[in-house]
């Protein structure tokens, strides 16, 4: 595959320019896939989202056990391309698999983007110490010890002189305008649409 003959979108999923038994994506059921869905639904409206996956089965797109498994079907030369995370990527990366990770609709509705969170929890019993964990967490320190362990792949701290994330270093990516509460509000709905298509 070329750079010009590579996808730049998911909606390339739809494309003949690939045969459908050639690429792939994880069960939208399940995982940060079925949050790509709802954020899919909250984004395009309901219609238009469930267009776009009876498409995918309509096709034969590959409806695959996982991210990890459309990664090594990737990695392997089974699927020319297919849908994954960040982390799955950058460990086939990592490993000298012969990929290259490209981050779709970067001049359209982008990609969706997954931070690492944390919480407290309103009336828990420790706030003091819960607040003292949350600093530590989104503390720059621990952001770049997260780094150095390549549990972050977009920090949002200056990092220090030599720590860089393993795959992504300096790279820009576009996500979706679609808040968290939008995409939950989403879920429920989407998951249900979803079942009918992908429930054998």
């Amino acid at each position: 595959m070329t750079p010009e003959t590579a996808p730049d979108s998911i909606l390339d999923l739809l494309s003949e320019s690939f045969p459908p038994e050639q690429v792939g994506l994880a069960n939208p059921l399940f995982g940060t896939t079925s949050t790509e869905a709802a954020a899919l639904h909250a984004l395009w409206g309901k219609d238009a989202a469930q267009d776009f996956y009876s498409g995918l089965v309509r096709r034969g797109v590959q409806v695959l056990d996982g991210n990890s498994v459309v990664r090594d079907r990737v990695a392997s030369g089974q699927l020319a391309w297919g849908l994954t995370d960040t982390d799955d990527a950058c460990g086939a990366i990592q490993r000298g698999a012969p990929v290259q990770v490209i981050f779709p609709d970067q001049n359209g509705f982008g990609s969706l983007l997954i931070p690492n969170t944390v919480a407290l929890i309103a009336g828990g019993p420790h706030p003091a110490e819960g607040q003292a964990l949350a600093d530590f967490l989104l503390s720059a320190r621990t952001e770049a010890q997260l780094v150095e362990l390549d549990w972050i792949a977009f920090p949002t701290h200056e990092l220090p002189e030599g720590v860089a994330p393993d795959c992504y270093a300096g790279v820009q990516v576009q996500g979706m305008a679609v808040g968290f509460e939008e995409i939950f509000a989403a879920l429920a709905p989407s998951q249900a649409a979803l079942k009918a298509l992908f429930v054998q």
